[in-house]
């Protein structure tokens, strides 16, 4: 068994992580025992409840200082250009912002805690409060570079090495009551930000300087933004309680919420330390994140049933350590908080998952119901004392981690909604203003789009506007010209579409199959070489996506490897441009190409279907021979009118067309293009389906 454990830690990452970021969490917790356990021996309830609830507005200012980058450090630092660039610009941004909140904390404090302006009325308190801040933002920072790269040991290094530090620093600044101890916190934490700083020096090369990088801000403000403000909202229940319940109960009761508390968070380090570990495996290996996801929720389920069990068993025992008075008050929410384990873990995994996927709107939904459920129900049940505080505990965390599934089964994205509403208003609008423009210079025409009519999203939609097009999809009604629409991947022959045929010109009526597998049969032909491989027999990286067209599900995996049923197996094609991957959009009407965009994405997200674009001259990008293989494969395809994407390999200088649309999307103004390129492709576009197809 033992043997069998250790084989797993050296060869399992993600095991390996948990379980240094379970000993980090577990020596911080245990040494904070002692602390506190100092602490409740030398000063009074009253000093401890003070000195707790102060330490809690600290932490949470030193979360909001993180303004995001505790998480994007974790997920981008891998894939960094300039990692240690990125380090010190991180460390700039995260100093300012807890400088800032620290001073804003202070002028709030009247209205936010009055029982608190005591460290308002000396300079030096008020000092030491903006150092500790910026020194715990500092040192949660920290943590984050060697979670990035998987070196979890540092951290449990560290913490050890400050956490056993700290105990000494009550017995130094006992006459200074709750000040002192929030000096020994202060000093606690600057000293881990230190020795932090000389094992990323040692460790990593790491060089402080007072360089900023914008482009950090740029790249990863989107991702960070959204996790600032869930971090901020994960916060907020354990650092405004104390808080509360001072302000309305009084401070030795904040001294007994805050003890138990640290003691549940002896049990939920194993929840946190293994989802943070799944969240930096998944940033590193994301082809492998369900395997790492499967391993997590098997860990903490073995883990946390034994832990609750034996915290409700002896959670009285242990209060009864700092003092009998924490015993007696306290032991009722310390099991509440033990119970709360179970939703706590799940909120925790439903937070990972959504991270590794980057939908910070999940993130953001979870830790709002969380931290308005708990909040919002303690403030409520505060007449019923701190056990009060404990059911609004489990009833929070329990709403946040239903939040978690119910976002898993049906996933949400505001942002892309609002987009998508505003965006299809826009182009109706604008596109009913070509219309009129086109019907004023020439005769009245009709398509006939078959069997669907294009949605506004829909190159055709636009195209038929600004040709003055009347669009509809009645067999019966006569039209000037038919094309074949839907968006599929496999179209079935239809007794219409072969009479529409036998009738005229049939646009796009032959192509009827672009799976991948079709695709690569057709361009290796007319190219002489492909991109398809046995995942079976092949060593090394490759892509992993659907056969069907549109997903955009690919992955890079590791061979070799067993196929999984409808997906295709490609070479990994080098098409890297600086720190993102480029492809190229080429449109093909008729026998043309009369526009073609380079398109970047991320590289750490290749697969992304957001990317920026740009129009670029055809003959700068493909070579002549390579534009007539184009149209001869479009030919055999049966493709008159789509767009392709194809990749250039940096390494061999060839060109591979990997996906054939025939029902290709409208770039937006302002988010693929430009507003003046967008007008300048829609115009040629426009110009290249009336000249092919419309033109006698």
């Amino acid at each position: 068994m033992i043997s069998a454990l250790l084989k797993r830690f050296q060869s399992d990452s993600l095991f390996k992580n948990s379980v240094y970021l379970m000993m980090a969490t577990a020596s911080l917790a245990f040494f904070g025992f002692l602390f506190w356990f100092i602490c409740a021996r030398l000063f009074t309830t009253e000093e401890v409840g003070l000195a707790t609830t102060l330490i809690a507005a600290t932490t949470l200012i030193s979360i909001i200082a993180q303004i995001g980058f505790n998480a994007a450090l974790v997920r981008f630092l891998p894939t960094e250009e300039h990692p240690k660039t990125t380090v010190n610009t991180a460390f700039i941004l995260v100093t300012l912002a807890a400088l800032v909140a620290a001073s804003v904390f202070l002028i709030i404090l009247p209205v936010v805690s009055p029982k608190l302006l005591f460290i308002r009325e000396h300079a030096v308190v008020a000092s030491l409060f903006i150092a500790t801040c910026i020194a715990m933002a500092l040192n949660t920072l920290k943590d984050s570079v060697f979670l990035a790269r998987r070196r979890s040991h540092f951290i449990f290094l560290v913490n050890s090495a400050f956490s056993a530090a700290r105990l000494a620093f009550p017995f130094a600044f006992f006459a200074f009551g709750a000040v002192g101890i929030f000096a020994a916190t202060g000093l606690s934490h600057a000293l881990g930000f230190a020795i932090g700083a000389l094992a990323l020096v040692w460790s990593f090369g790491y060089k402080p300087s007072l360089r900023f990088d914008p482009d950090v801000v740029r790249r990863v403000w989107r991702y960070s933004s959204g996790n600032y403000l869930a971090s901020s909202l994960n916060l907020i229940p354990a650092s405004v309680l104390p808080l509360i319940i001072m302000e309305n109960i009084g401070a030795p009761e904040a001294a007994y919420f805050y003890i138990a508390m640290m003691i549940g968070n002896l049990l939920y380090v194993i929840p946190f330390a293994t989802t943070r570990s799944l969240f930096a495996e998944g940033s590193n290996e994301e082809a492998r994140f369900t395997e790492h996801f499967r391993s997590a929720v098997k860990i903490i389920i073995a883990l946390m049933l034994p832990a609750i069990a034996a915290l409700l068993i002896l959670g009285g025992f242990v209060l009864s350590l700092f003092g009998p008075e924490y015993a007696a008050e306290g032991a009722t929410l310390l099991r509440l908080i033990a119970l709360a384990g179970l939703s706590v873990s799940a909120m925790s995994i439903a937070n990972a998952y959504f991270q590794v996927k980057k939908d910070t709107g999940a993130i953001v939904a979870i830790n709002f119901v969380y931290a308005a459920a708990v909040v919002g129900l303690s403030y409520a049940l505060l007449p019923f004392g701190l056990s009060g505080v404990g059911f609004a505990w489990i009833i929070g965390t329990g709403a946040a981690a239903l939040t978690g599934a119910v976002l898993y089964r049906f996933p949400f994205n505001f942002t892309a909604r609002y987009k998508a509403i505003s965006y299809e208003i826009w182009i109706r609008y604008t596109c009913a203003i070509r219309y009129r423009r086109a019907r004023k210079k020439g005769p009245r025409r009709t398509i006939l789009f078959y069997p669907d009519l294009p949605k506004y999203y829909y190159v055709h939609y636009t195209i038929a506007h600004e040709l003055g097009l009347d669009m509809h999809n009645n067999l019966e009604r006569p039209y000037d010209l038919a094309m074949s629409f839907r968006d599929v991947t496999l179209r079935k022959a239809d007794p219409a579409e072969e009479e529409l045929l036998r009738k005229g010109r049939f646009i796009n009526a032959r192509a009827r199959d672009i799976s991948k597998e079709k695709v690569e049969r057709v361009f290796s032909d007319v190219f002489g070489y492909g991109t398809f491989l046995d995942p079976r027999t092949f060593e090394g990286e490759c892509v992993q996506k659907s056969n069907e067209n549109a997903m955009h599900d690919g992955t890079v995996v590791q061979c070799p490897r067993e196929p999984e049923a409808g997906y295709i197996y490609q070479k990994l094609i080098n098409n890297q441009d600086g720190d993102r991957v480029a492809d190229l959009r080429v449109k093909v009407v008729g026998r043309n190409i009369p526009l073609m965009t380079y398109r970047t994405r991320s590289a750490f997200d290749r697969f992304d279907n957001t990317q920026t674009s740009t129009m670029v001259p055809t003959d700068d990008y493909l070579t002549h021979n390579e534009q007539r293989k184009i149209l001869r494969f479009c030919e055999v395809m049966g493709i008159d009118f789509g767009a392709l994407d194809c990749l250039r390999d940096r390494d061999d200088g060839k060109l591979y067309i990997v996906d054939a649309n025939l029902t290709t999307g409208m770039p937006q103004p302002g988010v693929h293009l430009t507003r003046e390129e967008f007008e300048v492709y829609v115009q040629k576009f426009a110009g290249a389906f009336r000249d092919a197809f419309l033109t006698p």
